[in-house]
């Protein structure tokens, strides 16, 4: 399952950062295909790796929890990191493009170097919870 995530960000950080920088509509649409897969794929293994290290009668409360935090950063700090990056640092026409890019990049980035820092703990608490 960590390495289905590890696949998933890849994915997600590749296609939404080639995406926002390509100037033609059908390249900019092919390329969305893999950054969307990448979404659908953390979305459905971000949760069910949860729940397999999560004892039976906690499973519901960290559902709510692993859901709350998602929409709490993706839907309010994400949109936020882009419009400060494109208005400060990227200006410009291709600003916003940059901008989504590397937020992309940088976060896809991030989330695979806590990937590969957590997985000795995974398997832990996976042990534990069979």
């Amino acid at each position: 399952m960590w390495r289905t995530l590890g696949v998933g960000t890849f994915l997600l950080g590749f296609g939404f950062a080639l995406f926002s920088l390509t100037g033609n509509p059908l390249v900019s649409l092919t390329l969305l295909v893999p950054g969307v897969l990448g979404n659908g794929i953390i979305q459905s293994a971000g949760i069910t790796t949860i729940l397999k290290i999560t004892p039976n009668h906690m499973r519901g409360q960290m559902s709510a929890l692993y859901f709350l935090l998602v929409n709490l950063v993706g839907a309010g700090l994400g949109p936020t990191l882009i419009a400060v990056l494109s208005d400060f640092i990227f200006t410009g026409e291709t600003g916003l493009g940059q901008a989504m890019a590397w937020t992309a990049l940088v976060t896809s980035a991030a989330t695979l170097v806590m990937l590969v820092k957590t997985t000795n703990a995974y398997q832990y608490l996976r042990q534990q919870a069979a």
